[in-house]
């Protein structure tokens, strides 16, 4: 998996080597977060070990383990999607909005309405997303 995402990467931006590319994303001292998606359980959320590889990339580019938080809107569907989760210390955090709110006001685009994960809102500099496609009845497919 590493491989690939790093032949991604180089690819997207340009570099010879990965952690180049990654600093072209992010820069130390930022937080990051890492957008998920576990409502269908293991085998239908984000990719567990992509997670991992984004995670590793990130630290090798200058940014703290404590610094990425893996999210999405509810912990225990983040554990039954294979996601561990750890709030606190040193190492990345994996959490839902469940643990922190949503923002009060409604952010609207077009006739869509939605509040935003605190965890956005409040602690990130970056957002990465690693989504899953699937159909939806509204649009057809998503890939959120």
């Amino acid at each position: 998996m590493l491989k690939l995402l790093d032949r991604a990467m180089q690819a997207q931006f340009d570099r010879d080597k990965p952690v180049e590319a990654w600093r072209r994303v992010v820069l130390p001292g930022q937080t990051v977060g890492v957008k998920v998606n576990t409502l269908g359980g293991r085998g239908i959320a984000s990719n567990l070990q992509l997670v991992e590889a984004i995670c590793e990339r990130l630290q090798e580019a200058g940014i703290k383990a404590s610094d990425i938080v893996v999210l999405d809107g509810d912990s225990e569907e983040m554990e039954h999607g294979g996601f561990l989760v750890a709030m606190g210390g040193d190492r990345v955090q994996c959490y839902g909005t469940d643990r922190t709110g949503y923002e009060q006001e409604l952010v609207e685009q077009g006739s869509v309405g939605s509040q935003l994960s605190k965890i956005l809102t409040r602690r990130c500099n970056v957002l990465i997303n690693v989504p899953v496609l699937k159909d939806y009845d509204g649009a057809g497919i998503t890939c959120v």
